[in-house]
């Protein structure tokens, strides 16, 4: 078996009746997220992930009710307009008075996310359960200030990041990590992640199948 973090060798494992060799091979993210540079007077809030219960987006407008300083959120993800809980989503934006605030901008292609990055300072998704989280390793690569839930694989996976760890479902925790991130100057040295590339994947993969 191949999988994408260690956390997932161990639920595997955990469910498996019987002893079966595993292998972790995590993903490798493209090399432009090591080499853009974002705006540093960005203020925009960006989270990526389709509109599903699992991502705690219900948690992040509760959390921006809370928060005092400028900011605007940018939603990159696959929704139906007729899903319950977009339209739930929907209804407390309206609640807040949050429309002009807050965007949907569904499924966009590689080249407009990279440029809605790049006008980001935030990278924000308490999300509920991830198995590696591609989209917040690419925040982190880039440089982004990521806010996202303390979760086991999310410690492993973003080591080395400019990361700040929430407790689940927790808005208020959540809203005072983002007035941390919007009040903070952008220093030249913050970390980036510098250690998933496809490379190292393939010989992953390769030592895994052609192994004695």
């Amino acid at each position: 078996i191949i999988t994408v973090s260690n956390y997932m060798k161990k639920v595997i494992r955990s469910i498996l009746n019987k002893v079966v060799k595993t292998e972790v091979a995590y993903p490798g993210i493209d090399k432009q997220y090591y080499v853009n540079e974002r705006n540093v007077e960005a203020e925009n809030i960006l989270a990526v992930g389709n509109i599903i219960e699992r991502k705690g987006y219900s948690v992040l407008i509760d959390s921006l009710v809370l928060v005092k300083s400028n900011w605007h959120l940018n939603i990159v993800g696959n929704f139906s307009p007729d899903d319950p809980y977009y339209l739930k989503l929907i209804d407390k934006v309206t609640k807040y008075d949050m429309s002009r605030k807050i965007r949907f901008l569904g499924n966009i292609s590689n080249d407009e996310k990279m440029r809605y990055m790049l006008q980001s300072k935030i990278f924000a998704l308490p999300t509920f359960y991830e198995g590696f989280g591609i989209s917040l390793v690419e925040a982190s690569a880039l440089g982004l200030d990521v806010i996202t839930t303390d979760l086991p694989v999310l410690r492993e996976v973003l080591r080395g990041g400019q990361i700040q760890f929430v407790p689940m479902n927790n808005s208020k925790r959540l809203a005072e990590a983002i007035e941390t991130s919007l009040s903070r100057e952008f220093k030249s040295n913050d970390r980036r992640l510098k250690r998933y590339d496809w490379l190292t994947t393939a010989k992953t993969f390769k030592r895994a199948l052609y192994a004695n």
